[in-house]
């Protein structure tokens, strides 16, 4: 796990991710696999704090070592599918190559409980595997059938835009780029603020 980590950065284009994120924000990082995003987060931004949930044992017991070597404000959880998300709202909910992982009945469901979990003027951070061109998809496919061992569901990212649209967040942001031969949808959401 460790030494998928170290590759991890390679793929996903955290360099990206990060400015969108203001220091002292608190952070929710659903399906944070070994913790990644919320280490570099810690380690780039000041005061940040966050919690990070992911399904996978191994993966959370990646990020709990890695508690030792960073700042204090993180935690991780091992959580099943089917147990409630952390308590509480946060000013950056993030959800990063999580989308494709999750099967196509619930994934309206899962951006729906991602929004909710929005404090009235934070954001929404999505981040996830795009479904075009074509090679890009299927290099990406065949990638999480050797890792994951999983066989993906593409969320195009116009719907995912269309059901943040129906719960109130707003786009700010939205970018597609390559790295290597993956192809990437950024979009970033902000719930308003309170009257």
């Amino acid at each position: 796990m460790r030494k998928m980590m170290h590759h991890r950065i390679r793929i996903c284009p955290f360099e990206r991710l990060l400015p969108h994120v203001p220091g002292g924000a608190s952070v929710l990082d659903i399906g944070c696999g070994a913790g990644l995003l919320l280490a570099l987060l810690a380690s780039t931004r000041p005061g940040i704090t966050g919690v990070g949930f992911d399904a996978s044992p191994a993966a959370i017991e990646t990020a709990q070592l890695m508690l030792k070597r960073i700042k204090p404000g993180l935690r991780f959880l091992r959580l099943a599918k089917d147990e409630p998300w952390p308590e509480g709202l946060f000013d950056v909910v993030c959800m990063v190559d999580v989308l494709h992982h999750v099967p196509p009945a619930s994934q309206r469901a899962v951006v729906r409980q991602a929004a909710a979990k929005v404090k009235p003027g934070g954001m929404l951070l999505y981040k996830d595997m795009a479904n075009h061109p074509w090679f890009s998809a299927t290099m990406n496919r065949l990638h999480d059938l050797l890792i994951a061992r999983d066989w993906i569901h593409y969320v195009p990212v116009n719907s995912v835009e269309e059901w943040a649209a129906e719960l109130a967040l707003v786009r700010t942001h939205a970018e597609t780029f390559s790295r290597l031969w993956y192809c990437h949808d950024l979009r970033i959401f902000r719930r308003p603020p309170a009257v």
